[in-house]
């Protein structure tokens, strides 16, 4: 039987892809969104005068990525992401000698997990490097291969996935100048006029799926909503904390292979300064483990880096420093009152840019932190595949419930492009694809 009337959970990145290629063929497509906003992890607020993403900030892989297409359609300008200057804790701004060694130390990590996961061996990152500890950068090069780009330790994730990570894909990373948040609701408000229904404030409690040919969902401000099929696009941290109750259970195959998709810690905050404190410039700023019995249980492979919005990149003279943290710190912040995060992140500054620029901190206008941890409709931030878990984005990407109706997107199920945006996009067309094909 042809669907012809399907829903989609979760108006992130996949889900309005998928909304938007089922609406072109046809098909009544309703989208369920939780929050109030659509977008998903893409979200700007004009919170300090000037766009910030509280999630999701660039275009990766512009060449491959849709939403560069989208961006251009929209009439949504995009600038190339600000490069960086390296900045170790203590020591100021590093070039030369020293910024080469921490670049070839993060290279030669990333090859030595890639060339064992090709190999098929699928255990932890940290593995792969265990010979390495004993190099002078290594821990700055660990922070940057897995606190921040994997949003975890280098022992929690699979040498086999992080092989495939980027395979493919071409381009530098590009920003829209009014933010992601913005891009995402534009779009949305475009699949809108064109038929998609979309529903806010609906967080689904249930999918019964027990009766071929036809799917069950209730959702709070929708209640009963009958559909052919349904599209499930949200985070795996809600999925494996079992927000959403599926009847049947989940089969081990599908359940399984999410758990092996868990999602890491990645937060922000945001500093505001009175005046000309900050300089327009990018830093990462890497941070080796901690020695200090105070702070040795948050920062242990943490990475700081801040990045700077000045005129010269969102047109206006607001100086707005941004502060991440990512992997263990950003979990063990997450679990703390913001007041930690905001602590550690004036440290960061302080060590950057002076005392004299906490001084000029605005009073008018407090930290702002994200913690997407907390985030009942998240539950992390982007998905990363334990050892042993290397085939799992396949497997789920294969739809192993679409002969019941139910299939699954998000970035989770992209294979090259986890943890992104883009990927988002791409698993999303994916799955409205197997849609189509079965109907």
């Amino acid at each position: 039987m042809p669907y012809r009337n399907v829903a989609i959970i979760g108006a992130g990145a996949s889900g309005l892809a998928a909304a938007a290629l089922l609406r072109e063929n046809g098909l009544r497509v309703t989208v369920l969104e939780a929050r109030e906003r659509l977008g998903g992890r893409m979200s700007t607020i004009d919170r300090f005068g000037v766009p910030f993403d509280e999630g999701a900030q660039w275009i990766h892989y512009s060449n491959s990525n849709e939403w560069t297409q989208v961006a251009a359609k929209m009439r949504i300008p995009t600038r190339p992401a600000p490069d960086s200057r390296h900045y170790l804790a203590k020591a100021g701004v590093v070039s030369g000698e020293a910024y080469t060694a921490v670049s070839e130390e993060q290279e030669t990590l990333d090859e030595a997990i890639c060339e064992v996961g090709s190999a098929g061996h699928d255990v932890p990152a940290g593995k792969a490097v265990e010979s390495r500890q004993d190099d002078k950068y290594y821990p700055q090069a660990a922070a940057m291969v897995g606190s921040l780009e994997e949003a975890t330790d280098l022992w929690s994730f699979s040498c086999v996935d992080r092989s495939r990570s980027g395979s493919g894909l071409s381009g530098g990373n590009m920003v829209p100048v009014s933010g992601l948040g913005v891009l995402a609701e534009s779009y949305a408000l475009r699949l809108q006029e064109a038929g998609v229904e979309f529903c806010r404030k609906a967080p689904v409690k249930e999918i019964d799926y027990s009766r071929r040919g036809s799917i069950t969902i209730l959702a709070d401000s929708v209640g009963r909503l009958e559909v052919d099929a349904v599209l499930v696009t949200v985070p795996t941290g809600v999925l494996n904390a079992d927000r959403i109750r599926f009847v049947p259970k989940l089969p081990p195959e599908v359940a399984d292979n999410f758990q092996l998709l868990p999602l890491g810690s990645y937060h922000k905050v945001a500093l505001l300064f009175d005046g000309a404190a900050t300089q327009p410039t990018q830093y990462r700023v890497l941070l080796p483990e901690s020695t200090t019995e105070k702070n040795a249980s948050i920062v242990r492979s943490g990475l700081y880096g801040t990045n700077t919005y000045a005129t010269n990149f969102q047109g206006t003279q607001k100086n707005l420093a941004v502060v991440y943290f990512g992997g263990s710190m950003a979990s063990a912040l997450s679990r703390l009152e913001h007041s930690a995060s905001v602590e550690a992140a004036v440290e960061v500054a302080r060590d950057v840019f002076g005392e004299d620029a906490i001084a000029q901190l605005s009073k008018e206008t407090p930290p702002y932190v994200t913690s997407w941890g907390a985030d009942p409709y998240s539950l992390g931030a982007y998905s990363f595949a334990r050892p042993g878990g290397g085939a799992a984005r396949i497997i789920l990407a294969d739809q192993p419930l679409k002969m019941a109706g139910v299939f699954f997107g998000g970035e989770a199920l992209s294979i090259n492009a986890y943890g992104t945006i883009g990927g988002a996009f791409q698993a999303g067309l994916s799955a409205a694809g197997r849609m189509l094909a079965m109907s």
